[in-house]
Parts: structure tokens; sequence; C-alpha cells
């Protein structure tokens, strides 16, 4: 019986201590993955733009950085529409969804329900642009 609750507890610790290395492992590459695309992009900058700004990078880009990770980003490269984007987007950084979640709202096409129930598209355009 001892030994029993000795491994249990052993088992258990070994478990703690795997997943805790997991999440430092990803928590590392995402960090490690977000400086390789800044000096990616600060290189174009230089060299291609001359310093000018992007079309694209005149948006919301900086407040997005700051709230999503990569994986944020990935899920929303999928979504075509502009409009339907910025929504995902918005409600991503707003309400703190997950990686996970966004691809749930997403998949479960939150907007085009949105759309459905009469919210009209200019409130949805000032929800987006709060």
């Amino acid at each position: 019986m001892e030994i029993e609750k000795d491994f249990n507890k052993l088992y258990v610790d070994v478990c703690e201590i795997i997943e805790d290395a997991r999440s430092y492992l990803a928590e590392t590459a995402n960090k490690t993955l977000t400086i390789l695309y800044w000096k990616i992009g600060e290189r174009i900058n230089k060299d291609l733009l001359e310093g000018e700004r992007a079309e694209y990078g005149k948006q919301i880009v900086s407040q997005a950085a700051t709230k999503l990770s990569w994986s944020h980003f990935i899920e929303l490269l999928a979504v075509k529409d502009d409009l339907q984007r910025e929504f995902y987007l918005t409600m991503a950084i707003n309400e703190n969804w997950g990686r996970n979640l966004l691809r749930d709202k997403i998949n479960g096409m939150l907007y085009e329900r949105s759309l459905i129930s009469d919210i009209p598209d200019k409130l949805i355009q000032l929800t987006t642009n709060n």
C-alpha cells in the first residue's frame, strides 16, 4: 500500500515536471519566433522600404502585436474577408481570447452568426475601430 502511494506521488510529480518543461519550451519558442520575425521585418524595412512604413503596416498592428501571440495571427491569416478578420482581431484583443478560443469562434462562425442576428455592418465596424 505504501509503495503504491509513493509510486502515485512520483508519477504525479514527474508529470508536473514534464508539463512545466513543455510550457517553458513553448513560451521560449514563441518569444524566439517573435524576435526572429521582428528582426526580419526590421531588415526588410531598412533595406527594401528605406524606413518608410508599408501600406499594410499603417493599421492597428502595434496594439495587436502586444496583446496577441504569433499563433493568433496564424489563425487570423486564414480569414480572407478584411471586415471579418478585423472583427475577430478586435474580439480576441478585447475579450482576451486564447488561440484555441479564437479558432473555435472562427470555426463556429461567430461573425456570420452575428450578421444573421441583425447586427448591422456599421455596428461591427464600430466595434472593430475601438
